[in-house]
Order: C-alpha cells, then structure tokens, then sequence
C-alpha cells in the first residue's frame, strides 16, 4: 500500500499524465552499471571489453551515464574510457553502490508529461523474487531520481524492465514475471493492469503466460520477461524468437514458444489493430561459456551466472531479440553462429534509420540477459 505521503504525492502530480516512451522515441541518454568485482571476484575483468564497446557506440550519439561502485572504481573506467576512446565525451559518471549491472531491472524508469517533465517510477525491486542480494540494487532507481531532484513514483507492485511498450498505450507482458508469489501475492490480473496502466500511462495491457521460473526444465531466475521473447518495432509490429526447425518434443518450444505465439497472435493494440508478427531466428547452435571466471560453477552459491544456453534453455530464444536502441543506432547481440546475418539482417529492416552495431553476447547470455538487460534509457532533457 501506498503510505500518506506518496498518496499526496500521487494526488498532486497525477501518475496517469505521465507516460513511458518506446524505447526508439529520442533519448537523452543510456544509463549503464559498470560490473565491478565487489561481490564475484572476476567479473569486471570478464564483462568490461563488453561495456566499452557499449559506451563507445553509445557516446557518438547521446550521452552515457555510467554507474560505478564507488571512487576508485569510477576513477579506474574513466581511465580505461579515456585510454581506448581519447576523450570521455557525453560521458557522465554517477557513484551508487550496486550488486550487479542489470540496470533495465534496477535502475530508474523515467515517465514524462506532454510538457516534456519528468518523473521516476520505482517498481520495488525484490531481486527477482527474492532470489538474489538486492539491498543495494534496490536503491538505484530512488537514488537517481534524488540526483536530479525527480518525484519518485512508488506502484504498489514489484516488477522489474523485462516489458515492452510501443509509446502509445500498449504493452507486452509475461503473467510468470508480475502475478507471481514471489513478488505480488494474491495479486489478480485486473488489479496489476490497473496498475501498470496508472503509472505508466498505458491504455492496454497484452498479457503473455510466460513460464515460471521455478519450472525443473525450463526455469531461469526472472520468471520469463517479456524480451525473451518478444519485442515492438512500432505501433503494431512485434519481433518475436522462433526456431527454423519446430520440434514438438522440445519442451522450450512446446511449454513457452509455441503458446506465446498463439496468445501474440489473439491480442489485439488498444487502437483496435492485431498485431503484425515477424520471426525471428533463434541462435542454431549451444552456446558455452568461453571464460571460467565467474560461470555458475564458479559462483553457483551466490547465483549470480548461470551456463543456460542448452538445446531447451530460456536463453536461447532470447538470443537476437535483447537489443538496445539509442538515437542513431541499434546495439545487436550477436554469438558467432550461423543465425547471426540472417537475424540481423531482419532487425536492420525495422530499424532501416538506424546502424546497426553488432556486439559479443556470449556472455551476456550466459549471465542469463542481453544488451537490452544491461542498458536503461532516458528520455527528458537534462
């Protein structure tokens, strides 16, 4: 429930005047969390090639808000930025304490009016579903917003930036990643869209299954986002993963691919319109991590990285589908496989205005995400 003072709060600035942009409307900028080695020993050394390559596309076309442990951990990615790039330009340092770098799932979701204000929306993350350690991450969006002295919007609702919305009044979602005990007890389907639909200046809500993540064979520790599956390219078109050969005794396919498709193609936009369904390839090949640092056999206590990519893993048809979009380009995941030009070439297509630059996935996907995992955006100027 919403205490005195949020309800206030809630009263004066009115949430349902405020609306969350699509992700390919213009940006001010990106937010990264730059992977540290504060909790998993190895894991900046492994994951930062990764968010150079990210910030350096990403600085070319908008800034870049980078979120570091702490001060000497900001003073050693200054230096790297400065050492591979020349110069830190659109470049903006933020030190808050963090456990990991899945900033979409922690960090600030930043809703504007038609006047161009803006406001935070802080979905009371649990560290999906109380799996991992989030007393830190929990704070990075509220933390942000106190930055730029932003009204903070807190729905009674824990969720995390596993959904898709198109910018005007749609939005795609999994029931497994919302209506779960672990982070929304007893919470009904109408309820939830009420909500979604007040803070996020939604008019319809387009409900997938999804699959829990507690599930023996296919489970994986977000409880099946949105963008596992599926992504808008516009108003009514959505990218969604399939594979070139339909084995009906693949359980991935028969449990979570196969029934997705068909609640896709039964929804209907708010304006009336079925949704134009477009496939996309899912990588052929398993996939395996290509470092020891930091895989689950390294940290499977803490949980922090799984090896998922097996012929039935979640991950695999995520895949190409976790991009990132900035002003000028498209951060595209690719893996060294077969699918990788064929894919991309399909994503180039709806993003035709736009370069797309292609990044190492690898080990993205073996942490269990992707590049749209990994990035935030914001849409208010400075």
């Amino acid at each position: 429930m919403l205490d005195g003072a949020e309800q206030k709060m809630d009263n004066i600035l009115a949430p349902e005047k405020f609306r969350y942009p699509a992700i390919w409307e213009p940006h001010e900028g990106t937010w990264l969390a730059w992977p540290h080695n504060k909790f998993v020993p190895g894991y900046q050394l492994k994951l930062e090639k990764l968010w150079l390559d990210m910030a350096g596309a990403l600085m070319q076309c908008e800034n870049v808000h980078i979120i570091t442990y702490d001060e000497e951990h900001q003073n050693h990615v200054e230096q790297q930025i400065k050492f591979f790039f020349g110069a830190s330009k659109n470049i903006h340092f933020h030190i808050i304490p963090t456990e990991d770098m899945w900033i979409c799932d922690t960090g600030a979701v930043f809703v504007v009016d038609k006047n161009g204000n803006e406001a935070v929306v802080d979905w009371n993350f649990n560290g999906w579903g109380k799996r991992l350690d989030h007393a830190l991450d929990k704070k990075v969006a509220s933390t942000i917003a106190k930055e730029y002295s932003l009204p903070v919007f807190n729905p009674p609702l824990v969720q995390e930036g596993g959904h898709e919305v198109n910018g005007v009044g749609d939005m795609l979602v999994t029931k497994s990643s919302i209506l779960n005990s672990n982070r929304n007890p007893n919470m009904t389907e109408k309820e939830a869209t009420e909500i979604l639909c007040k803070y996020l200046g939604l008019k319809n809500i387009i409900w997938l299954s999804g699959m829990d993540g507690l599930d023996k064979q296919l489970g994986e520790e977000t409880d099946c986002h949105i963008d596992l599956l599926c992504r808008f390219v516009n108003e009514d078109t959505v990218l969604y993963g399939w594979p070139d050969v339909e084995n009906e005794k693949d359980p991935l396919f028969q449990r979570l691919l196969k029934p997705s498709l068909n609640e896709l193609r039964e929804a209907v936009t708010a304006s009336g319109k079925s949704l134009n369904l477009i496939p996309v390839p899912v990588p052929a090949s398993d996939m395996f991590s290509t470092t020891n640092t930091g895989t689950v056999e390294i940290i499977k206590e803490k949980g922090r990285a799984r090896l998922g990519t097996g012929p039935a893993a979640i991950g695999n048809c995520c895949g190409y589908l976790d991009w990132h979009v900035a002003n000028n380009i498209v951060l595209v995941p690719i893996f060294g496989d077969e699918n990788d030009e064929r894919a991309v070439s399909i994503i180039k297509e709806h993003f035709s205005n736009r370069e797309i630059i292609t990044l190492d996935g690898r080990l993205l996907l073996e942490g269990g995400g992707g590049i749209h995992c990994v990035t935030k955006e914001r849409y208010g100027l400075l």
